[in-house]
């Protein structure tokens, strides 16, 4: 592996253990301000520290910050997809425990490779027996009162939502950060998020007190600064540099590891054996759908053989 893959993987773990964190600020943060504004404070937040950055940067350096067009209007799109991703996720995050969350997030692994399908990509045979492998372990981790299906509950559908647009999300990343500054791509993501998220909170939310605010600055400020500004730069960085979009989406999918580990010990979550089986029985799903296997050589014809000098 070159070392320039092999430190965009790091990075992206790195990005990993920084989300599986915010899964508990994110169900926290939630008890003073309502889902919509929490996402909103934070993408606003997230962007403006970008921004600072990038303009002390143009500074020091002395050079001008460049925008191309086609680069903009995918940095566009990417906010578009992570207000959608980020929103979702923050609705159905109130219901539904800290680890299951980051696992049933996780389904994005397996929904980038079949998104991909639709644009012409191969799909490997071991991708679609993952995806049914997967879905049986959301069966599993859906069902800890020990009913397969009565246990499915909205919380979990938004979460599914969610996986569907950090999939569209990843993918466009991965096309718009080849040649764009990371820096540039998360401010404007978030930027868009932001804005988007406005109108959503006012409606349904009503203007934050400051009481509520107070309350839930901790997991602000580790929801605007280290999963938002640093994590997503983090995800921009370490997918220009991996150039592997499987790879990399595996990596990241480990943050539902991390986000259960994180729930058993900061809030004291408990899981039946039932559901247990079922992180376990998805994150092979989430293995298996990232591995590649040999393919055979084809034998070259007679005739081609008997031209060899």
């Amino acid at each position: 592996m070159k070392k320039k893959s092999l430190l965009g993987h790091l990075i992206l773990l790195l990005g990993a253990v920084i989300w599986g964190g915010a899964f508990i600020a994110q169900r926290t943060g939630i008890d003073d301000l309502g889902p919509l504004t929490l996402n909103g404070i934070r993408s606003f937040a997230g962007s403006a520290l970008l921004f600072f950055v990038i303009f002390c940067r143009a500074r020091i350096t002395k050079q001008p910050i460049k925008i191309e067009k086609k680069a903009f209007f995918l940095s566009l799109s990417c906010g578009v997809a992570l207000f959608l991703a980020s929103a979702t996720q923050q609705i159905g995050i109130v219901t539904v425990e800290a680890g299951r969350s980051g696992f049933l997030t996780a389904l994005y692994i397996l929904l980038v490779p079949l998104i991909r399908l639709l644009f012409g990509k191969r799909l490997r045979p071991q991708v679609f027996f993952a995806v049914l492998l997967g879905l049986g372990g959301l069966i599993l981790l859906s069902s800890g009162d020990g009913s397969l299906f009565g246990a499915v509950t909205t919380g979990d559908l938004w979460l599914l939502a969610c996986a569907f647009f950090f999939s569209v999300q990843i993918i466009l990343v991965d096309v718009t950060g080849k040649d764009f500054d990371p820096l540039l791509l998360t401010a404007i993501e978030f930027l868009v998020a932001g804005i988007l998220s406005v109108a959503p909170a006012l409606l349904s939310e009503g203007t934050p007190s400051a009481a509520a605010l107070r309350g839930s600055l901790v997991e602000l400020i580790y929801l605007s600064v280290f999963s938002s500004a640093i994590g997503y730069t983090l995800q921009a960085l370490g997918q220009k540099l991996s150039g592997q979009p499987a790879t990399a989406a595996l990596i990241m999918s480990t943050e539902s590891v991390f986000a259960t580990l994180f729930g058993v010990l900061l809030l004291h979550e408990r899981y039946s054996a039932r559901e247990y089986l079922g992180c376990a029985v998805l994150f092979a799903a989430i293995l298996l759908a990232q591995i590649e296997l040999p393919e055979k050589k084809r034998k070259k014809p007679e005739s081609e053989a008997e031209n060899r000098p």
